[in-house]
């Protein structure tokens, strides 16, 4: 389908022609993506400050050669960045209506998966005005700003002329990384299979209104959790993935809208497959 389009912070956007998405809906999930820009950076001190079991333990057990096998500066960025994406989502809007308990149970369900799509993770912003804007913020000590910024100096993950969404695979993973071949084997059909599920086209980059929409959808998918309010969390999910549905139709014929939804609604399976295969031991 030919469709004009818009430039929005860097990502092309369909327009709202045709989309079977309504204006409102489109100017959410563009708003949603601005959110995520805007807050992907502040997320990080936050993150470390309040979940360190889980953000230091990502970003140094590389050195000692556990468990996540990544051997490039693309990679460090590849680990850091699906250490607070999950964060970054849980900033929309729709999201400050359940209770903070509900928040923490979404974002604790939802880390797993988030770490088996960071592959396509969003853009970088320069860390020096990130540092400056951090260093603005009251509730920022000067022991947390010094800890965070020796994070992104040792880790070195904003060199120029690096876009983590163009990498390969062997580019990430040193191999052999994992105990058997068909660990690994299994590994990158997974990692595949979600990178191209935002593309409408194998031939053509992802699609920023299906990313997006994907990961709305994979937000609020439960996976059987109990929450305070799970009527609010199961709506929520039914809505985006309605539209996900929606936008799959209006893009393409019924039988290939219906496939891609399938595989769609299998992605919460595989990103929880991906984060289960890193725990695999390596080779000694």
């Amino acid at each position: 389908m030919k469709t004009g389009l818009v430039k929005l912070k860097g990502e092309i956007f369909p327009n709202e022609i045709s989309m079977g998405l309504t204006s409102e809906e489109l100017k959410m999930i563009k708003n949603t993506m601005d959110n995520i820009n805007e807050v992907i950076f502040m997320k990080y001190l936050d993150f470390y400050h309040y979940y360190p079991e889980h953000f230091i333990n990502m970003l140094f057990s590389i050195k000692s050669g556990h468990r996540i096998p990544f051997r490039t500066v693309q990679a460090w960025e590849y680990l850091e960045r699906s250490a607070v994406f999950p964060l970054c989502i849980l900033q929309i809007e729709e999201v400050g209506y359940l209770s903070s308990s509900d928040r923490r149970i979404l974002l604790h369900q939802s880390y797993p998966k988030y770490f088996g799509m960071a592959w396509y993770s969003l853009g970088k912003k320069d860390p020096n005005s990130f540092i400056i804007n951090l260093r603005n913020r009251k509730d920022v000590s000067e022991a947390q700003l010094n800890t965070f910024t020796s994070i992104l100096e040792e880790l070195s993950i904003f060199t120029e002329n690096e876009s983590l969404s163009v990498v390969q695979y062997e580019a990430i993973y040193a191999s052999p990384w994992a105990s058997s071949w068909e660990i690994e084997e299994n590994h990158k059909k997974l990692q595949n299979r979600i990178l191209h599920l935002s593309r409408n086209d194998p031939n053509y980059p992802r699609d920023p209104i299906l990313y997006t929409l994907l990961i709305l959808m994979l937000l609020f998918f439960t996976d059987g959790v109990e929450f305070e309010d799970p009527n609010m969390v199961e709506k929520l999910h039914l809505k985006y993935s309605q539209m996900l549905y929606r936008y799959l139709r209006s893009n393409m014929t019924q039988e290939k809208a219906q496939l891609k939804y399938a595989q769609c609604l299998l992605l919460s399976k595989d990103t929880r497959q991906i984060y289960e295969l890193h725990s695999k031991m390596l080779p000694t």
